[in-house]
């Protein structure tokens, strides 16, 4: 991790939209009074369910374009990938340093950033692919994500389909190897999240061109993502007789999730991105991206903050100061709403911290 003093040209319409990301996932919860910020079940689709997958699209996007910017300054591959490898390393250890705390014990297990880390290393080879090949780079492997998911769901033909909440071949790799079932952040669903790294790297690729031509060709991947799920995506919670169709399944990144969250990811980028020179200029969205331009560093910051002074000063959070929040936000606008007490502390850390780093110019980079 570096220190750096940042001149190079960024694009704040995808930091504002990492901004945003971030800002959700600390409004996530269990017991949020908004049905659209908690995650849904198996077979739901919530904006909560979107928020990791729009971090490793909008990676993947990053991924892109400074991978082109190395090239044109004469990098070689092999000293991208040295790099691109060692910054995926960081990331992961981090992720494990987090959740060792978090846990309090060293043991092996997953996380956000170890789950993140994994995905960019699994797309890392579409780098070496010409951009007009990308796409069919990302639908090879989402063919072949959807293949190994039948070929293990005919592995155990006396059990409930693959795609069966509590009984899936998913769960079972998770249970043998990190002892709990993690979802989109245990072994299966880490590597199959690879796909929305690809889809930011072929988004990426685009970005950079016209106006015009980005704003078309990002308008017909989302229309062929959205025909795509179209035909996946079964019409009840079971797949039906037809192995053909495949539900949307948010903690298993099923190819269905995969191309339904891509159409939205790639219409928002598109819309976003096309308006790059007014979010420029827009002052009142600087703070959010202040926040998307050091989005590790304020993560990283908003879990110690959790972890360490929440937790091991003042006891579990929420409790004391905590409560002493959620007790004025329950009697200012109602006690449905005291839920955000705790998210409150730790948006109002990275959004402070974000604006000194900002002021200074200063990035952190992995």
């Amino acid at each position: 991790m570096a220190l750096i003093k940042t001149n190079v040209k960024r694009y704040v319409s995808i930091d504002l939209l990492r901004g945003v990301a971030l800002t959700l996932m600390f409004l996530v919860g269990k017991k949020a009074p908004i049905l659209q910020l908690r995650h849904g079940r198996w077979f739901e689709c919530t904006v909560a369910d979107l928020v990791y997958p729009a971090f490793l699209f909008l990676a993947g996007v990053s991924m892109a374009i400074s991978t082109e910017r190395a090239r044109e300054r004469g990098v070689g591959l092999p000293q991208l990938f040295v790099k691109l490898l060692r910054r995926v390393g960081a990331i992961f250890i981090l992720g494990l340093l987090l959740s060792f705390i978090s846990a309090r014990a060293f043991r092996l297990t997953t996380g956000t950033l170890q789950s993140i880390a994994v995905a960019i290393g699994v797309s890392l080879p579409v780098l070496l692919v010409p951009r007009r090949f990308r796409v069919g780079y990302f639908l090879f492997f989402l063919a072949g994500s959807y293949f190994v998911f039948y070929v293990l769901q005919l592995s155990t033909p006396d059990e409930a389909l693959l795609w069966n909440d509590g009984r899936n071949v998913a769960e079972k790799i998770d249970l043998a190897i990190l002892g709990k079932f993690h979802g989109v952040e245990g072994v299966v669903g880490s590597v199959w999240s690879a796909s929305f790294v690809i889809l930011g790297v072929v988004a990426g690729g685009l970005f950079e061109k016209s106006r015009g031509k980005f704003l078309t060709g990002s308008a017909l991947l989302a229309l062929g993502c959205l025909v795509g799920a179209s035909f996946l995506i079964a019409p009840s919670p079971m797949p039906g007789e037809s192995p053909w169709v495949v539900p949307v399944v948010t903690r298993l990144i099923s190819p269905s999730f995969v191309l339904f969250a891509g159409a939205i990811f790639f219409a928002v980028f598109a819309l976003v991105g096309f308006c790059e020179e007014k979010v420029r200029d827009a002052r009142w969205l600087a703070p959010v991206v202040h926040v998307g331009e050091n989005p590790l560093l304020l993560f990283t910051a908003a879990k110690l903050f959790q972890e360490l002074v929440l937790r091991y000063s003042i006891g579990e959070p929420p409790t004391q100061i905590s409560d002493l929040v959620r007790g004025s936000v329950s009697t200012i606008v109602g006690p449905e709403w005291a839920y955000l007490s705790s998210p409150l502390l730790k948006l109002a850390l990275i959004y402070g911290l974000a604006a000194v780093l900002a002021r200074r110019g200063i990035r952190f980079r992995f």
